[in-house]
């Protein structure tokens, strides 16, 4: 009996410790969820209420952002648009610090002529070609932009795509057509894709045919035969 009692005893001593580490963990875990929401909440609200930007200063009309990231690089590119002129242009912004603060945005499309990006900023447009369609993504410290771009004298539309080596520096893009050689065309739509070296991009033709192109060496060079015919024959 005295035996079958202090088995009893030490039984529900058991339970009393195990309810009250039990408790003691429940309150501990409350607290840490408890600090965590808070810690969240005044992140959130840091984000929204303290660094919340405006990128654009223009008068004109700014559209169609995009954003890629990579590490702690942010990049924007966008369409503006001037009424005066008819106009629009591709506009790209950085940041190398989390987003906390960008670069002045400039022209990106500008920079075929000599293979380096303009220090156009806004409210300035040198041309009268319209760029649209705007696509952004970055891998590394490559930054990749893609548009669809039409001159108001003509009726065909090309694909252009922007490359930067050097997390989007001003002085570090280069431009190449991807459709020109397809003829007197409506190309339109691009779509974007990277990984790694690997670039992919493929867009409309004529509102009715699906065409791609393709890099190994991160846009360096494209697919040696040309853009390539996904739904019918060459």
């Amino acid at each position: 009996m005295w035996t079958n009692i202090t088995i009893q005893r030490v039984t529900m001593s058991q339970n009393s410790n195990f309810q009250r580490n039990f408790l003691v963990m429940l309150v501990v875990g409350i607290i840490l969820v408890s600090m965590v929401s808070q810690s969240a909440y005044a992140i959130g609200v840091s984000l929204i209420d303290n660094t919340k930007k405006r990128l654009t200063t223009s008068t004109t009309d700014s559209i169609d952002p995009n954003v890629a990231v990579s590490g702690s690089n942010v990049y924007i590119a966008y369409v503006d648009t001037d009424s005066t002129n008819s106009d629009t242009d591709i506009f790209f912004s950085r940041s190398t610090d989390d987003g906390v603060n960008f670069s002045t945005p400039f022209i990106i499309d500008e920079s075929r002529s000599g293979g380096v990006a303009s220090s156009l900023t806004e409210n300035v447009v040198s041309s009268s070609s319209n760029e649209d369609a705007v696509q952004i993504t970055a891998s590394g410290n490559n930054v990749y932009v893609v548009w669809e771009e039409n001159d108001p004298g003509n009726t065909d539309t090309d694909i252009y795509i922007a490359v930067s080596t050097n997390k989007g520096a001003a002085d570090s893009w280069t431009i190449t057509s991807l459709s020109s050689s397809l003829g007197n065309v409506a190309s339109t739509d691009p779509k974007l894709s990277v990984t790694g070296s690997n670039v992919y991009i493929a867009w409309v033709e004529n509102s009715v045919d699906i065409y791609f192109e393709a890099s190994t060496d991160s846009g360096a060079n494209f697919l040696s035969g040309g853009a390539k015919h996904l739904d019918g024959a060459d």
